[in-house]
């Protein structure tokens, strides 16, 4: 059961906020801008202590990855950025002996 002063986390945005008043399932919260606004039970979490966020952190470590996601299908076999130009960009150059002149 929370109580008043306890550090919650709002499970949908993942915001910290301080518990002000606890009404039965309704919570009223404050979070660092300043708002004041009621929550159910349900909506946030207790925050975890530091401890065992740094346990979880140390746990990740050495939990299996998943697998890399899927490149862009136009990604070339070099692993380019799709968005990046495949052809070099054409150059002019000025017929010898006309260089420094201007066109009319």
């Amino acid at each position: 059961m929370l109580q008043r002063g306890d550090i919650v986390v709002e499970r949908l945005t993942n915001r910290r906020a301080i518990v002000i008043q606890v009404d039965g399932e309704a919570i009223t919260c404050r979070f660092p801008d300043g708002r004041l606004e009621d929550r159910f039970d349900f909506e946030v979490e207790p925050a975890h202590g530091i401890l065992e966020s740094l346990l979880a952190v140390v746990m990740s470590l050495f939990a299996i990855r998943p697998p890399e996601r899927p490149r862009h299908p136009s990604a070339s076999a070099s692993g380019r950025c799709w968005c990046a130009r495949s052809a070099p960009r054409r150059r002019t150059f000025a017929a010898p002996g006309t260089a420094g002149q201007s066109h009319r």
